[in-house]
């Protein structure tokens, strides 16, 4: 059987997870590419102070200041990778413990030569006639060029927390509202709130753990 070739979309934890896999057996698959828009791995887990959209390729995760991990790392944590080796047993971790173990998983298994930073998806689409994907990435750096690859496998891990979800009826009246919104997307730490009187709306995880803070 001839070799496969793989793209994989998103360098956070699904799609080094993915790659782990499918890198290690270059015996039926060859090449195994992945492409990350951001110039770092790590996804949602990247903390920024900026929330500001400054470019196309650039949105920001909903990671803030203090937060921490609301589920124990002991079932988040790899099979093959146990995360216990640096931090001391902890199951509630700071969202850069979290960061720093994907480093060190990507590390460990040697991933980042298959990685293409600051590659951001433009298109996918089926090919038909020869049955493959044809994905056009674009690429920013050294300079901007776009340009499309085919691939017999592709696997999108690009996460679902990059987009704040506002709900449509609160929309229509937040125009009446005359004090300062933001999304919890957006929130990063509960100094700049002091003095002020504050209505959370939501309480799912973000919603109480903000509350909290």
């Amino acid at each position: 059987m001839s070799k496969q070739s793989v793209c994989i979309i998103g360098a956070g934890a699904a799609g080094l997870c993915a790659l782990r896999h499918f890198a290690c057996d270059s015996l039926h698959f060859e090449p195994v590419v992945c492409y990350e828009q951001a110039d770092c791995l790590g996804g949602t887990w990247n903390y920024v102070e900026q929330t500001e959209l400054v470019t196309e390729s650039f949105v920001h995760s909903s990671m803030y200041r203090d937060l921490k991990t609301n589920l124990p790392m002991q079932i988040m944590e790899f099979p093959d990778f146990p995360a216990t080796r640096n931090t001391a047993g902890e199951s509630y971790l700071h969202h850069s413990q979290v960061l720093q173990y994907l480093h060190d998983y990507a590390d460990h298994f040697a991933l980042r030569p298959f990685i293409s930073f600051s590659h951001q998806l433009l298109k996918v689409a089926r090919n038909q006639t020869d049955n493959v994907w044809e994905v056009t990435v674009n690429q920013q750096l050294p300079k901007p060029i776009s340009f499309t690859r085919h691939f017999d496998i592709l696997l999108l891990c690009p996460g679902r927390y990059s987009r704040p979800k506002w709900p449509a009826d609160l929309i229509e009246t937040l125009s009446n509202f005359t004090g300062s919104v933001v999304h919890s997307h957006s929130y990063r730490s509960r100094e700049a709130y002091a003095g002020q009187r504050v209505a959370v709306i939501g309480g799912g995880p973000s919603g109480l753990d903000i509350s909290l803070e």
